[in-house]
């Protein structure tokens, strides 16, 4: 029992020994199996966060692009001078892709230009969309829509806005709009691999474009754990469910420029069978060892159990090497002679187990990163290959390790480098290293793959045999990630060269690492000269050091930087730059690597806003005659454009003013000539003065009408050559007593001054209008200067109310009041308007001075500077040297033939008031009157009647106006007298009747009936009776 229990217990230690050694060996490989299944995971993590960073690159240069085209657009002289058809036509033109397209709106969201519809179609009112986005546009930002629905196309867009400053302010937004086709055309590009999908999304995070599920995709949302992870982090990795149901693992990079998220997805599964492939090999492996020690038991607890006979055989077998097969045996000292004997055979058979798991497990490992094994005598030139060396090559397992076959199977191009290095590297010439990059041609497929291959050459030994040994890996996915980010880079290299921008970027530690080419056209400077802190050289010394601190403040804090600055460009001018930049970031966690940034050249903007004194820029006293003559031209034409616009507006109010006012005549015609009458049979003294305001009320309107005439210059004038010096002379006095002593007059005359053509009665109103506004704008003690000038302008008009070219005698009237700020001098002119109080003033002085110039062919000119005064020159033409008033011809011999009855009178007026209450004057005269209310009754009265005395014709009339009735009277009786009795105030088109008496109303009775006496009696006609003003 005793040797059965040593034998027992021998059993049971070499149990317990084996279990020591496998368990061990079973956890560090499961560790192995955990561990290589985490890398492999991390790096397809990594590949995928790449790709997504990659995709987000390609996506942000797409819309980078639309807001370059923005920005080239947006300085288009079209909207600067709001051209709006131009720019549409200019915009239709940059068009280059298919679903895009270029909006143009206004604050309210109207759409101004719309290319997606043709010019002139009914455009969308109060788009949203538009509307929404002029908070930031103010701002001065460019900003990228999520997705909306299309106001015309009415389908999901997107777009990329940037604002439009007209004058230095946000007029306009500039969207360049694009479906989201566009951007599933740019995710079909990217060929990313089977059953990987691209997703693109807004900052709202709804789907704008997806790589699978087409266009019933748009809008959709991530699922919930993707959108908190999208909220928390800007880069990521997160497992999640597909639109489809399946589970997937999502890689994202968010955009920090414009929050868009770029995502690619991959099914777990896809990933999960892609790694475990070869751990499945390394378990495998695992799994034999495992069944190898377990044999390994058994075969130690048969040698246990032999016969003792076979213990001498056992030792002799020792001795010699063999294997040793102990006898079992129940014999205490033969157990301790086995035992013994086992323990030594126990001994080899570990350290044989050993080695062979050691080899396995660097086999596995091996295996698992894919390195081929190679070795060399330096010597033999023996060679041994790993069959993952084959492998690589594409050659079958158990090839020959021939150098030729290595060959051969190198890329043509690169055979011969490879080839001289392999030489060098065993004549010693390398130092004991080869390392090299290649191509190779796999000898089962053709395909052409890069290898990376590295060795070292030592000596075998403690001898001086050398022997070369080392790897070879397949780097073909490697290269091809550098080829993408290499490409992606030139083409951001590319991009960043041929905008008219100043890009750059920095280190982690702020120090400039690059500029586009711009840099050195703009600067003068090579870009190597521009790195690291180099570039401060070109900050204006004023503006360096707190540049230098806000700049350093952002970089510590990582956050978006804005600046605008002075820098010194390559001509050594200042300029002023508008400087933006933002964190870069990467991996996973966000690694800070430095700043991008994009500074542009504002400098004509910022002189604009600050030079209002001037309106050329002048830019430096280097830049060429031809850009400063292309600058000029370009302002003169807007100065043009201006006047214009200034030009027909005034002359659209003029021709509304002159058509309002001859309505008002004819209304304040009948309204006095029916107060006259009431007046007349009135005889309450309460009634006659309610009668008498009334009537002043309406003479009241009556000159303002009269003024209105004067503005849209249809007022009558009667221009005779007239000395100013007397005339100011003359209103020496009126203009002292309407200065209330309050002000001085100083009255300065040219000696030798020129007759002016001018209307006497009309100049002496207007030099008095003018004196009584420059008093109004001075304070007691002030000084009023009336000046007579000869001049001779030779330059076109600068602004709408000055005189061209000619001699002209100007009467200027200056005071020393508080002057006209610009927006005053902008609207000066117009009707109505005025800055006197309430009540104090209507608004129709200067107004009536510019329309009494330009009629009498003249202009106005005003000098004035804010607290400085004001003074007001009124250009007049030169009378020529034999200038004066000519009798007018009389056009037909008056009749003076006395009749015995009651003369007859042809009264012709379309207005049915105004026909009758000039009818029951006429006859309260004594007259017999017969009326009609148009041209073509009065011919036929006319016709009926040959005792018609007088014709009393209206002018403006529907039909046959009153020229073209009084012409066909005369062809009928050429001696017949005729008077014009109009409220229409250009007597111009009167042609050959314009030197017939004519009577404006609204007229007093008095004036009626001496032009109607003196026509009937063939004398001479009274003068031309102005309205009852």
């Amino acid at each position: 029992m005793a040797h059965e229990a040593n034998g027992t217990t021998i059993r049971g230690r070499l149990v317990l020994l084996t279990l020591g050694l496998l368990i061990p060996g079973l956890l560090i490989g499961a560790y192995l199996l955990w561990d290589s299944y985490r890398n492999a995971r991390t790096a397809f993590d990594r590949q995928l966060l790449g790709t997504a960073r990659a995709l987000s690159l390609v996506v942000d240069r797409e819309l980078g692009q639309a807001a370059a085209l923005n920005q080239a657009l947006s300085v288009s002289l079209n909207l600067q001078t709001g051209n709006l058809k131009g720019f549409d036509e200019q915009a239709r033109k940059v068009e280059h892709a298919d679903n895009t397209w270029i909006i143009l709106s206004d604050e309210d969201g109207n759409h101004l230009v719309n290319t997606r519809a043709a010019y002139g179609a009914p455009l969308p009112k109060s788009d949203p969309a538009a509307r929404d986005l002029w908070p930031e546009m103010k701002q001065g930002r460019t900003v990228v829509s999520g997705l909306f629905e299309g106001a015309i196309v009415k389908q999901p867009v997107i777009t990329v806005t940037t604002p439009v400053e007209v004058g230095g302010h946000v007029r306009y937004a500039l969207s360049f709009a694009m479906l989201p086709s566009v951007l599933n055309r740019i995710l079909a590009e990217q060929d990313l691999p089977a059953g990987w999908i691209g997703n693109i999304l807004d900052k709202d995070q709804s789907v704008v474009a997806r790589s699978m599920g087409g266009e019933s995709m748009i809008g959709k949302k991530p699922s919930p754990a993707v959108a908190e992870s999208i909220a928390k982090i800007d880069n990521a990795v997160v497992e999640s469910r597909s639109f489809e149901g399946v589970p997937t693992i999502v890689a994202y990079s968010r955009s920090p420029l414009y929050r868009w998220t770029f995502g690619v997805s991959v099914p777990r599964s896809q990933v999960i069978s892609a790694i475990t492939g070869n751990l499945l090999l390394a378990a495998l492996g695992g799994l034999a060892l495992l069944i190898f020690a377990a044999l390994i038991s058994v075969r130690v607890a048969r040698s246990i159990s032999e016969p003792v006979e076979g213990l001498v055989h056992a030792a002799q077998a020792l001795g010699r090497g063999d294997p040793v097969v102990p006898p079992k045996t129940a014999i205490r000292e033969l157990n301790a002679v086995s035992e013994s004997l086992v323990k030594a055979q126990d001994e080899l058979l570990l350290r044989t187990v050993d080695l062979r798991s050691s080899e396995s497990r660097l086999r596995l490992a091996v295996r698992a990163t894919g390195l081929g094994i190679w070795d060399v005598d330096a010597e033999t030139g023996r060679r041994n290959w790993s069959p993952e060396f084959l492998g690589i090559l594409g050659l079958p397992p158990g090839s020959n390790a021939d150098p030729e076959i290595f060959l051969a199977q190198v890329h043509p191009q690169d055979r011969e480098r490879v080839h001289e290095r392999s030489k060098a590297f065993f004549r010693g010439e390398t130092g004991g290293k080869f390392d090299a990059e290649f191509r190779i041609l796999r000898a089962d497929t053709g395909e052409e793959r890069w290898v990376t291959i590295s060795g070292r050459l030592a000596p075998e030994g403690s001898g001086s045999q050398l022997r070369g040994s080392g790897t070879m890996m397949d780097v073909t996915e490697r290269r091809l990630v550098e080829d993408s980010l290499r490409e992606s880079e030139e083409r951001f290299r590319s991009m960043a060269d041929t905008a008219p921008a100043l890009i750059w970027m920095t280190d982690r530690d702020g120090a400039i690492s690059f500029v586009n080419r711009y840099h050195e056209t703009f600067f003068g400077y090579p870009a190597e000269h521009l790195m690291g802190d180099a570039w401060l050289v070109v900050i204006h010394p004023d503006d360096a050091q707190s540049f230098i601190e806000d700049f350093k403040n952002a970089f510590a804090s990582r956050k978006l930087w804005r600046r605008v600055v002075r820098v010194r460009d390559g001509k050594g001018s200042t300029r002023w730059l508008r400087c933006e930049g933002a964190p870069r970031t990467a991996g996973p966690d966000g690694e800070f690597l430095g700043y991008v940034g994009c500074n542009v050249d504002i400098t004509e903007s910022k002189l604009a806003a600050d030079a209002l004194e001037h309106r050329i820029d002048e830019r430096t006293g280097e830049l060429a005659a031809a850009n400063r003559q292309l600058v000029a031209q370009i302002e003169e034409r807007e100065r043009v454009e201006a006047t214009l616009r200034q030009v027909q507006r005034l002359e659209a109010v003029g021709q509304l003013t002159s058509g309002v006012a001859h309505d008002f005549n004819n209304l304040l015609t009948v309204i006095l000539g029916n107060l006259a009458f009431v007046e007349r049979g009135a005889t309450d003294a309460a009634l006659k003065k309610k009668l008498s305001n009334m009537r002043m009320a309406a003479e009241r309107g009556a000159s303002l009408v009269s003024q209105l005439l004067a503005f849209s210059r249809r007022q009558r004038l009667e221009p005779k050559a007239v000395n100013l010096n007397d005339t100011v002379n003359n209103m020496r006095e009126l203009l002292q007593s309407s200065m209330g002593g309050s002000v001085a007059v100083d009255i300065v005359l040219e000696d030798d001054l020129w007759p002016a053509l001018v209307d006497p009665t009309q100049i002496e109103l207007i030099i008095l209008n003018l004196a009584i506004n420059a008093r109004d704008a001075m304070e007691v003690g002030g000084l009023l200067k009336v000046e007579t000038n000869n001049v001779t302008r030779r330059d076109a008009p600068q602004r709408v109310e000055e005189p061209g070219p000619g001699d002209y005698v100007v009467v200027a009237v200056t005071d020393s009041g508080s002057g006209m700020s610009e927006d005053v001098m902008s609207r000066v002119f117009e009707p109505f308007f005025t800055t006197k109080e309430v009540g104090k003033g209507s608004g129709l002085g200067l107004s009536q001075v510019l329309g009494f110039a330009k009629q009498s062919g003249g202009g106005v000119r005003i000098d004035t500077r804010e607290a400085r005064g004001t003074t007001v020159s009124v250009f007049l033409p030169r009378a020529p040297a034999e200038s004066g008033t000519k009798p007018r011809k009389k056009t037909v011999e008056l009749r003076a033939v006395k009749k015995i009855e009651a003369p007859s009178i042809l009264l012709v007026d379309d207005d049915d008031l105004v026909r009758e209450v000039t009818a029951s004057k006429l006859e309260e005269f004594g007259y017999k009157v017969i009326q009609a209310e148009n041209g073509p009754s009065a011919l036929l009265a006319f016709e009926q009647d040959p005792a018609i005395d007088l014709l009393v014709l209206d002018f403006a009339m529907p039909g046959m106006n009153g020229a073209e009735v009084a012409r066909a009277a005369r062809k009928r009786r050429p001696d017949i007298p005729l008077m014009f009795v109009t409220g229409y105030a250009d007597l111009s088109a009167l042609g050959e009747f314009a030197s017939e008496p004519t009577l404006h109303k609204p007229f007093r009775d008095e004036d009626l009936r001496k032009h109607v006496s003196a026509l009937l009696k063939g004398g001479a006609k009274p003068a031309e009776a102005g309205s009852a003003a």
